[in-house]
């Protein structure tokens, strides 16, 4: 009697083991897309420790704490390059580049004004507040760069970031793609952080292949499901 009972318990085991190890090995290639997505970004934008002096830096919006009208860690990263190449003179000018959410005052170009002035630089700030995402960061930065008449401008993000908005520059021959020092990733969280930072790109990737509208509508609907973020 106990046989069928028995063959039943190691059915369901077997079950749950191949499906653990289908898991695991899924995890195994998620690690290994991760680990050459990110070993390419770098291949392909390495980090320029002393980039030539342009008219202008511009900083794209990232992440922001919105309830407390604050840089995440991604935007802190931008700034902090983009104040240490203004301080070693490579340009006078700074373009800060990102809108404002629905239902919140402060536009994303504003808080890092804020931060900047708050570091003492004095900086031109010349805040685009209408642009959301990077498309639209990038369509505002090249008028800036027309009505401003910049005979080069020096783009701060992330390699992976800047990798994903290059094929939206071509033929802007005068813009330096300037990613800033790849941080140490010391301990799980930093690392975690990483593999996050990864997958968002895969994901915006293929946002930016939609429609206009789709793409905004998406973009839309990803911001309210993630509150504080503000990466596509």
């Amino acid at each position: 009697m106990l046989e069928p009972l028995l063959e039943g318990i190691s059915n369901r085991l077997g079950g749950r083991e191949r499906l653990i190890r289908a898991l695991f090995f899924l995890a195994l290639l998620d690690l290994l897309a991760v680990w050459a997505y990110q070993r390419g970004a770098a291949s392909e934008l390495p980090y320029v420790p002393e980039p030539p002096r342009c008219s202008a830096l511009a900083v794209l919006s990232a992440d922001y704490d919105w309830r407390r009208d604050l840089p995440g860690p991604e935007t802190a990263r931008r700034l902090a390059y983009a104040y240490l190449l203004h301080r070693a003179g490579r340009a006078d000018t700074l373009l800060l580049l990102g809108g404002r959410r629905e239902g919140h005052p402060t536009t994303g170009a504003q808080i890092m004004a804020r931060v900047l002035r708050a570091a003492g630089v004095r900086a031109v700030l010349l805040a685009d507040t209408l642009s959301h995402d990077t498309p639209g960061n990038l369509q505002a930065l090249l008028q800036h760069w027309q009505d401003q008449r910049w005979s080069s401008v020096g783009l701060i993000s992330s390699d992976m970031h800047l990798w994903r908005a290059r094929p939206l520059l071509d033929g802007q021959d005068s813009l330096l793609l300037l990613p800033y020092p790849a941080p140490a990733a010391a301990g799980l969280a930093a690392r975690w952080g990483t593999v996050k930072r990864t997958h968002y790109e895969w994901a915006a990737r293929l946002v930016q292949l939609l429609p206009e509208a789709t793409r905004q509508n998406a973009t839309r609907w990803f911001r309210q499901k993630t509150y504080q973020w503000n990466w596509l």
